[in-house]
């Protein structure tokens, strides 16, 4: 029996395609710290290869970054400060350099504009295509970006440094903190007055230390994992609505159908959003302490 680490992701490395990562495990008497350094040291080798490898892709290099993050905040604690602060500045950096594809707007866009005529729907797509792809003026080839080398040059040094964290040893208390504070960041975001964007981030970085700790505990952390992930998915749904909102002002009846969606949205989230967090942070993390210890001996 192990706890799986599933930072997983398709991934290439030196130039061969790995495949689909295997799961990350603890064994029963396994280092958590050896589990966390190559939990670590694959993440990162799945952001390299996003972004290096036959087909690159900046948008699943920013979703394995994001899931290194959650890993940082997860092992916090003990990382300690320096050390956390120096690995959090460089995922910061990669994941400004890795901005959000605006894809969305055009996919809403084109979904809510039933009540449009068609050639207002087309001069708006026309105008979000514009604002979010300004045109460029061509330019020569001359190798490959510099930026993007960087940045892959400082994840493959930060790589190297995470194969040597010095962490103590120990069991569930060096993660019940990290993991008690992204309970309650979801927690206290959960509201109607809240920003959807801020409150589908804490879900995601929520979704992914649950994902990483589920084998402890399969039945409930799984049913848990999945709950947050569809949570996420309704949030950052509202966050797109809400980004797009500006660009169809003076339309009304787009803008009241996107108000409604966006209504609708929330309220169809409403049991959910208080069935996953009717614990307390701290009763949650002692509940999933009882488990690894039963786990663990």
């Amino acid at each position: 029996t192990a706890v799986v680490l599933t930072f997983s992701c398709p991934s290439y490395f030196g130039g061969v395609m790995l495949g689909r990562m295997p799961p990350l495990t603890i064994k029963r008497k396994d280092s958590l710290v050896k589990a966390v350094r190559r939990t670590a040291t694959r993440q990162l080798a799945a952001v390299i290869d996003s972004l290096t490898g036959p087909k690159p892709s900046p948008s699943s290099a920013r979703r394995e970054l994001l899931r290194m993050q959650s890993l940082l905040h997860l092992i916090r604690r003990p990382l300690t400060g320096e050390v956390f602060n120096r690995e959090h500045r460089a995922v910061l950096r990669g994941l400004k350099a890795l901005p959000d594809a605006s894809a969305t707007q055009r996919e809403l866009l084109i979904e809510l504009a039933a009540v449009e005529p068609a050639m207002e729907v087309s001069a708006l797509l026309d105008m979000i295509e514009s604002e979010t792809d300004p045109p460029r003026t061509p330019r020569k080839k001359t190798g490959p970006d510099p930026k993007r080398l960087r940045l892959v040059a400082d994840l493959a040094e930060m790589r190297m440094r995470a194969r040597y964290w010095h962490l103590p040893d120990g069991g569930f208390e060096l993660l019940a903190p990290g993991l008690r504070q992204s309970y309650q960041r979801a927690a206290t975001r959960r509201g109607p007055d809240t920003s959807p964007a801020e409150f589908a981030a804490a879900l995601g970085r929520f979704a992914d230390q649950l994902q990483a700790l589920e084998r402890v505990w399969p039945d409930m952390l799984i049913t848990t994992r999945k709950a947050a992930r569809r949570l996420q998915q309704h949030a950052q749904r509202r966050a797109d609505l809400a980004a797009l909102r500006p660009q169809v002002q003076e339309h009304a009846a787009l803008l009241t159908r996107l108000d409604e969606r966006a209504e609708q949205t929330h309220a169809a989230t409403l049991p959910l959003r208080e069935q996953l967090f009717v614990e307390t942070p701290a009763a949650f993390t002692k509940r999933l302490g009882g488990w690894w210890d039963a786990w663990r001996t």
